[in-house]
């Protein structure tokens, strides 16, 4: 087995640790914004809607929250919290997936780690990076409701198996 060896320039050096630096730099300044988001959202409701946020996490109230942000959408209305709430916590559950996935693909394979690559292996779902979140509580509804009986499970669980269907990765690279 041959073995690849190279020597790294300080300019490779020099450009790793920038990259790196802005990796984390842009995770932090996501990670500050999602947990603004939400802070924003629980200040701005009532305290009932606030509490009930902060405990329900089954498949039946994020079809509750993502059905009206679909109304509200479709007949260009304002959004409620909870529509929002819907918007906010699968834009973030689909953000964190994607970074943990590249994540993992980056310490299996360096430099040489692709978004194709590292979704085909190591993701549970192969969503294109066009897609919009309207998209994505399209097909968390259309899941939720054509799988009632799933509905007292949590959310995070029913929100991997609608990606999954909705955006299914090809067969495993290696």
């Amino acid at each position: 087995m041959k073995t690849a060896i190279y020597a790294r320039s300080s300019t490779d050096m020099q450009h790793e640790a920038t990259t790196s630096r802005r990796t984390c730099c842009m995770k932090l300044i996501s990670g500050a914004i999602g947990v603004l988001t939400v802070a924003l959202l629980a200040l701005s409701m009532p305290a009932n809607s606030a509490q009930g946020l902060m405990y329900e996490r089954t498949g039946d109230y994020l079809l509750t929250a993502c059905k009206q942000a679909l109304n509200a959408t479709d007949t260009n209305q304002p959004w409620s919290a909870e529509a929002t709430y819907c918007a906010t916590w699968l834009d973030g559950f689909v953000t964190g997936s994607r970074l943990t996935t590249l994540d993992l693909g980056v310490l299996k394979y360096g430099r040489s780690a692709t978004s194709e690559r590292v979704y085909g292996e190591f993701g549970t779902f192969c969503m294109p990076d066009d897609v919009r979140t309207v998209q994505i509580i399209r097909v968390v509804v259309h899941f939720l409701e054509t799988h009632p009986n799933s509905l007292n499970q949590d959310s995070g669980v029913l929100t991997v198996l609608a990606l999954k269907l909705g955006w299914p990765c090809k067969s495993k690279t290696k």
